[in-house]
């Protein structure tokens, strides 16, 4: 069995990891987003060029 300072500890290193995780999928999305709108300033910019 566990003791309560072990339970705490336990569950302070799922926090980090869920953090963690969260935190880098928010990265993962906002550089998307901006690749993504990156490329459609690219496919504007070629379709207005003259």
């Amino acid at each position: 069995p566990l003791t309560l300072a072990e339970v705490g500890v336990l569950q302070d290193v799922v926090r980090a990891v869920v953090l963690h995780a969260v935190q880098a999928q928010d990265l993962h999305d906002g550089v998307a987003e901006a690749a993504e709108g990156l490329r459609r300033a690219a496919l504007h910019e070629h379709h207005h060029r003259v």
